[in-house]
């Protein structure tokens, strides 16, 4: 029980709770998930130690090819496809292991050596074995969508073993199919039906290791109902249409004498109609007369590019026959035979289960609209036009109505570049009484950033300072918000994100349906230069008034830190390429005069970590759970947050600094367990000064806060 629960809780992002109940278990499957979210949790030298002490206690072929991926997954290629290579030569019976060698070739470029690995393991058609393949077919896509590979290498990576494959299972080709889609659209594939292999599996155990399955038991054996099952659904779908166009053509001849009685012509959507019915007919015909093709054509190491033109002539000579049985669309026929003066549009009963999950909120709740004076409306548009338009004449830029220009909107407005937004006529100024156009322009952009994809409606009220936006149950105050952040007294004091925290949580109780936008992070394979050369660029994006002549010498000035598993990387750069707000905060320097940033590569968010705010989101976003024993790792991370201080991060550090410091003892790191664990930590500033501040983590949100 607990193996199925850590493993439902690994493929939900849950890594701390996975952790916790593989560590109740000492099985193959169990060791794998254990590994497995170490890396995820961006502690991969502890990942390593775990495989290589089971492997010790538990020699087998499986631990061995464990400790193989787990050094894979680690940027060990080349030893852990020395390692596969010997494990598949020993094995080879098990498709599980070619699949894994396979993996190790594609990824240092062996395609040729790879899809033949992966042609192979193939054939065997287990559930482990296309569940790992799967999950390299996913990053593969991910990597053309950042234009890391090709299109065309992709597709044919895809075409080769989908094609080269016999007997492949429904849940196989829609697999197949999904990930064309993706490759052809140059976007991600979803990741939300994907499986860790090692999960499929436990044939390892503390004691001993169960045999593996000979090769008759790998491959799944042919049945026949799961043949049959497809001309039974098309059987019972040509009689249904037999049936259904039988009574068309009864209620056509009981109304044709009353039809040549009033009008000897027939009009001519009939003849059309008629035209159809013999079209379909002649369909029909070809359809039963179709010789039908083999289920499964054999397998083959290289696809046969003739045969591949046959089977895509096939596909596409059904495709237009299906396409010939679907009724044309007729125009209305006017004037209206309805006694309404309008033509009503008859009205759509939706199913409630596929599309609203069986919810009857549908039925019980008004949908909002826009409500209000269209001039006030019209009034913030144009000061929210204005504060665009300030933005741009920095540079040319792309602010999209999404929540992700929120926060960078928040922090380009500690420049001053609004200095320089246009303003407004006098004729607005005195019908609306109009007192600040620059809170009239945050709030107007960072309301609509929220209403356009979620769904919320405005409610322009007089004076415009009123304007709220209506979101499900919940009622958010942009204007308020904005007003807040410009009457602040330090950056940190008010955050927009708060706004985004509400509107999601808004979405709970609303019938929209919202729109999401997914960042394509361009860094992942990029090292040294190129990927300093990359954050240059892409924080001279960021920033409106930076100029695209800076990315050289911002990237001369950076100096990587940490790369995270979950996609961050921290890096310090010059002060000067830093907002003065944020960099002139005491202690937020090193001795070189660099701040800690963190870019998110999967938001494309850009966090200056001397911010409390800011530090307290990348925390966050590291998914590292505050407790006691991951209280060092976070003590560690206050480098970045205050590089100018000296930390008190033990119990030896704090008498150590006592020795020379004269004044009230500091106090080592002290941790409070509870509903919301706080983790107090005592520093030194420049001026030597004691400093004390808390961190705090929401269990129940998984966010942290620093006071």
């Amino acid at each position: 029980m607990a193996l199925q629960q850590g493993w439902q809780a690994f493929h939900q992002g849950r890594f701390d709770q996975a952790l916790n109940h593989f560590e109740r278990q000492d099985s193959l499957s169990a060791t794998a998930g254990r590994a497995l979210s170490l890396i995820a949790l961006g502690r991969s030298s502890e990942a390593s130690t775990v495989t290589d002490r089971f492997l010790n206690q538990n020699p087998s072929i499986w631990a061995e090819a464990l400790h193989a991926d787990i050094l894979g997954r680690q940027g060990k290629r080349s030893d852990a496809e020395r390692r596969l290579l010997d494990v598949a030569r020993r094995a080879p019976e098990q498709g599980f292991f070619q699949s894994l060698l396979g993996e190790q070739r594609v990824r240092q470029g062996k395609w040729q050596q790879g899809t033949e690995d992966f042609i192979s393991a193939m054939s065997y058609r287990d559930e482990q074995t296309f569940a790992h393949i799967a999950r390299v077919i996913a990053d593969m896509v991910d990597a053309v969508a950042a234009r890391r590979i090709p299109q065309a290498d992709g597709l044919k990576f895809v075409n080769r073993i989908d094609y080269s494959a016999a007997k492949k299972t429904q849940e196989m080709n829609a697999y197949f199919a999904g990930a064309r889609r993706a490759l052809n659209n140059t976007r991600r594939m979803d990741r939300g039906a994907l499986r860790e292999a090692w999960s499929y599996s436990d044939r390892g155990g503390a004691s001993s290791a169960a045999p593996p399955p000979t090769p008759a038991q790998s491959r799944q054996p042919d049945r026949q109902p799961q043949r049959q099952q497809p001309q039974q659904a098309q059987q019972r779908q040509q009689r249904q249409q037999r049936q259904q166009r039988q009574q068309r053509q009864q209620r056509q001849q009981r109304q044709q004498p009353q039809q040549r009685q009033a009008n000897p012509r027939q009009p001519p959507q009939q003849r059309q109609d008629r035209r159809r019915d013999s079209r379909v007919q002649t369909v029909q015909q070809q359809l039963s007369q179709r010789v039908p093709r083999p289920q499964a054509r054999p397998s083959q190491m290289h696809a046969n590019i003739q045969n591949m033109s046959a089977v895509l002539a096939e596909e596409r000579r059904l495709n237009e026959c299906l396409q010939d049985m679907v009724d044309p669309v007729f125009p209305p026929r006017w004037p209206s035979s309805q006694e309404e003066p309008i033509d009503i549009v008859e009205p759509i009963g939706f199913a409630q289960d596929p599309i609203l999950r069986g919810s009857s909120s549908i039925r019980n709740q008004n949908f909002r609209i826009t409500g209000g004076q269209i001039t006030i409306q019209i009034i913030l548009d144009r000061c929210m036009n204005s504060l665009i338009a300030a933005a741009l004449a920095q540079k040319p830029i792309m602010l999209p109505l999404t929540p992700d220009s929120i926060p960078r909107m928040e922090l380009n407005l500690l420049d001053s570049f609004t200095d320089d937004m246009p303003k407004l006529i006098d004729l607005y100024s005195e019908d609306a009484r109009i007192r600040d156009q620059l809170q009239l322009g945050i709030g107007k952009f960072i309301g609509e950033c929220v209403s356009v994809p979620y769904g919320g409606a405005w409610h322009y009220g007089d004076p415009p300072e009123s304007s709220k936006v209506l979101l499900g149950d919940v009622t958010l105050d942009p204007m308020a918000l904005a007003r807040d952040f410009l009457d602040r007294d330090h950056f940190d004091d008010v955050s927009f994100r708060s706004l985004i925290d509400d509107a999601e949580l808004a979405l709970r109780s609303s019938t929209s349906l919202p729109t999401f936008t997914e960042h394509i992070d361009p860094t992942p394979g990029l090292e040294g230069e190129g990927l300093k050369l990359s954050l240059a660029e892409m924080w001279v994006a960021y920033r409106f008034v930076l100029n695209d002549l800076d990315a050289p010498r911002i990237a001369d000035s950076i100096e990587i830190q940490e790369r995270g598993e979950v996609g961050y990387t921290t890096f310090l750069v010059d002060q000067e390429f830093v907002p003065q707000e944020l960099a002139g905060i005491p202690g937020a320097t090193d001795s070189q005069g660099r701040v800690a940033m963190a870019y998110l590569g999967r938001t494309g968010e850009f966090l200056v970590l001397s911010s409390r705010k800011h530090f307290a989101r990348f925390l966050t976003r590291t998914g590292l759970a505050l407790t006691k024993s991951t209280a060092k790792e976070i003590l560690s991370r206050l480098s970045l947050f205050r590089p100018g201080w000296q930390i008190v991060s033990s119990p030896r550090r704090a008498e150590e600094m006592n020795r020379h410091f004269q004044g009230t003892p500091l106090q080592p790191p002290n941790f409070h367990t509870g509903a919301t664990p706080v983790l107090q930590f005592s520093a030194l500033d420049a001026d030597r000064t004691p400093q004390q501040l808390q961190i705090r983590y929401d269990r129940r949100e998984g966010i942290y806060s620093v006071r």
